[in-house]
């Protein structure tokens, strides 16, 4: 007797099950559902199912699969991680060229939109902090300079 293998053909075949006998699934959500789970790769643990390949698939425009991907994602059949490990690896500071390799961008624009957003976070990050000094640093200033002034009034008297 050997044990499941999670991924497997088995659990393949019952995730497709699943969506299409689902009453919120349409008939391109089935063959997004059946083309992302036929581009799975056990040993990556993830499906590869480009933007570009699902519309040559499916026949369907780019606007229909993004909103059935949504649709099935937000089921929970699916999960689409591209986006995040590109934010991610931005936030690390990967690079334009490290973003594209983990995520299989084929050009540079989408990885370079990610870094673009991250280097504006980090910006944003440290001009927030640096105005908040200043005006701790004027807050400061204002409580010596009244606590100054009590004194040279309690001096006068």
């Amino acid at each position: 007797m050997t044990a499941k293998t999670p991924g497997g053909l088995l659990d393949q075949y019952k995730l497709l099950g699943a969506v299409i006998d689902a009453e919120w699934s349409t008939g391109l959500d089935h063959k997004i559902a059946f083309h992302v789970i036929d581009n799975y790769r056990r040993e990556r643990h993830n499906s590869r199912a480009a933007l570009r390949y699902l519309e040559k698939a499916t026949g369907a425009r780019r606007p229909s699969i993004i909103a059935s991907l949504r649709r099935v994602a937000e089921h929970g059949a699916i999960t689409v991680a591209r986006q995040t490990a590109a934010a991610d690896l931005a936030e690390l500071g990967a690079g334009v060229s490290g973003i594209m390799a983990v995520t299989g961008h084929r050009s540079a624009k989408m990885a370079l939109y990610y870094s673009r957003l991250a280097d504006q976070r980090r910006l944003n990050a440290s001009t927030v902090e640096a105005w908040d000094e200043v005006i701790e640093r004027k807050e400061r200033k204002k409580t010596a300079a009244g606590a100054g002034a009590i004194r040279s009034v309690a001096e006068k008297s």
